[in-house]
């Protein structure tokens, strides 16, 4: 069986979750995510993580040749530290070539209308900038990437897109 990792990148409450567990179902991929990654938000414990368990994780699914389906990784660190203009992990980029080596891609999802956007730890301001800073790093990466706007909320509808962008 062909190795598939993904992962699921996006401002806070644009659906990644939620789609990514129903892909996770449908597809029969392990789902992952950080679940310490709000504990350590504001902290450099994100940016070790990042630099360590990054490569950590890269080097797992590599040897191992597992499939994954992962919930916010080195792209959220290069993005959020960047717009909290904190001091970041630097060597994001090397992990993003393992992971590309891998043929991983990157889903990212993303709300133009923001109606409704609640979150203690990211203001509605900051998420013009957060997805310009996401579009940077797509320029950067060497990963393949499909970008999913999710104001449609229908979950049918948003699995059938990734799947045809996957399958295509």
């Amino acid at each position: 069986m062909k190795q598939i990792i993904l992962l699921f990148e996006g401002h806070d409450y644009s659906g990644k979750t939620q789609i990514a567990r129903e892909l996770s179902r449908l597809i029969d991929i392990p789902y992952f995510k950080n679940i310490r990654e709000n504990e350590a938000f504001n902290r450099d414990e994100l940016k070790y993580f990042t630099k360590y368990g990054g490569i950590y994780l890269a080097d797992f699914l590599r040897q191992t040749g597992y499939s994954a389906i992962i919930d916010r990784s080195y792209p959220s660190e290069y993005v959020y530290s960047t717009v909290l203009d904190r001091d970041s992990c630097e060597n994001i980029f090397e992990i993003d070539k393992i992971f590309a080596l891998m043929g991983t891609q990157i889903i990212y999802c993303f709300k133009e209308d923001l109606t409704g956007y609640k979150d203690n730890l990211i203001d509605i301001e900051l998420i013009p900038k957060i997805k310009i800073v996401y579009d940077k790093f797509f320029k950067l990466t060497k990963c393949r990437y499909y970008k999913l706007n999710t104001d449609n909320v229908d979950l049918n509808w948003q699995i059938k897109k990734i799947l045809g962008y996957l399958n295509g």
